[in-house]
């Protein structure tokens, strides 16, 4: 036993003489220096991601081109838009919307921003500003009549799709 308390010994005041003078404090400062450097970097990469990914869906200006979004993640609630959903939103964007011959390019630019977006609640929740700031409420009836359509497209509106028609009627009728 006093060999292992020999050897412990040694052990300790080896380290103690490694702390003090071998610059062993300032190596531990060092590495956690890096963690702490290489967590703030890790926080900033995921926000300049988030930034990224939201690029797209901020971008968007015009309620006409945030109605064809909300349209393509209606329609997306079932898997993947399938042509005739396709055909019921050119058919809104042409009818309702006005969209002569940029459709392709709008529609284009909405499929790009769906697919950035994580949740339809976080593109809800993003667009209620641009829609309460141009839209009248007669417009924001005709908005949800859209989707109500092409949500009705495949034999009715499947409960995913209800929820997103109800939280964009919610938020748009919440008082600001």
């Amino acid at each position: 036993m006093p060999i292992a308390g020999a050897i412990l010994g040694a052990v300790l005041t080896g380290l103690f003489y490694w702390l003090m003078w071998g610059g062993g404090l300032n190596y531990i400062d060092a590495r956690l220096q890096q963690s702490r450097d290489r967590k703030r970097d890790l926080e900033r990469r995921a926000g300049a991601l988030e930034n990224q990914r939201m690029a797209p869906l901020r971008s968007i200006c015009d309620a006409r081109d945030g109605a064809v979004l909300l349209m393509l993640l209606v329609a997306s609630q079932r898997g993947v838009p399938t042509p005739e959903q396709l055909s019921a939103i050119e058919g809104e964007m042409r009818d309702v919307l006005g969209f002569g011959s940029e459709l392709s390019g709008r529609l284009a630019y909405a499929k790009f921003a769906a697919e950035q977006v994580l949740s339809t609640e976080e593109a809800v929740d993003a667009l209620v500003p641009l829609f309460r700031s141009m839209l009248t409420r007669t417009e924001r009836e005709d908005l949800f009549a859209m989707l109500r359509r092409v949500a009705e497209v495949h034999g009715g509106p499947i409960l995913p799709q209800e929820r997103v028609i109800e939280r964009a009627e919610r938020r748009l009728s919440a008082p600001e």
